[in-house]
């Protein structure tokens, strides 16, 4: 998922714990308890690569080639994302997806009928 953020220095944007990094064992990551795992910061500088944010006094650097994961030799603790929004929708698109994958059947016979696995189809190809 390629993402483009509109962000200049001063504007306030969304730092959240990436899922599975090391950051992410010392919490819950769920929606209902989202404030635990992400943070409002404000960006200090744009660059031609990077976006540096504050938060507290603390500034973390974001890959704006990397889809705006934090700047590291290692993996990653941190993303950036416009608003609170675009997390939801992105948990939501990932819930849905694991919907669809349950209700398919990854192994052996699917387990939806014919038709409707052609429409799923169709509705695939219009993209």
């Amino acid at each position: 998922m390629d993402r483009k953020l509109n962000l200049k220095k001063g504007d306030k944007c969304i730092m959240a714990i990436v899922e599975m990094s090391n950051a992410s064992r010392r919490v819950n990551m769920r929606l209902e308890n989202i404030k635990e795992w992400t943070w409002e910061v404000e960006v200090v500088s744009v660059g031609r690569k990077y976006i540096t944010v504050k938060r507290n006094s603390y500034e973390y650097k974001f890959d704006m080639e990397n889809n705006y994961y934090e700047k590291s030799i290692y993996s990653p603790d941190y993303i950036l994302y416009q608003n609170i929004k675009e997390i939801y929708e992105e948990k939501e698109a990932e819930a849905i997806n694991d919907y669809i994958g349950s209700k398919i059947g990854q192994y052996g016979k699917p387990r939806l009928s014919l038709d409707k696995l052609k429409r799923i189809k169709n509705i695939i190809d219009e993209n």
